[in-house]
């Protein structure tokens, strides 16, 4: 795969859930897949914002989540990389128990 395509699919893994297969074929970038994955798993992540899913290429806990901004063609770029097989996918994550920022109250829980 050249530095300017992008893979059909990738593998991802939303909790203890296995491992599903999301089509890339309208994303462009990171926050276009985590709208692709939020279709392909629903109705778990129905109800979930898109700002509140990140995605990570390990499920260490201390993972840095991926930019929204990061073009498909650049993070899928050579031969091995997270999410090209089911037995090494991206990690699918909600945030959760977020505090409020402005004067309202913020409950959001997803099990």
């Amino acid at each position: 795969m050249t530095s300017q395509q992008k893979p059909a699919f990738v593998w991802v893994q939303y909790g203890n859930g296995r491992t599903s297969k999301v089509s890339t074929s309208d994303c462009l970038d990171v926050d276009d897949l985590i709208k692709a994955i939020i279709k392909e798993l629903s109705p778990e992540l129905n109800d979930v914002p898109v700002h509140k899913i990140n995605l990570y290429t390990s499920n260490d806990q201390n993972a840095t989540p991926l930019r929204p901004g990061i073009q498909l063609s650049s993070l899928f770029a050579g031969d091995n990389y997270a999410g090209k097989h089911d037995d090494n996918p991206l990690y699918v994550r909600v945030i959760q128990n977020e505090k409020p920022t402005g004067t309202g109250q913020l409950n959001y829980s997803i099990q």
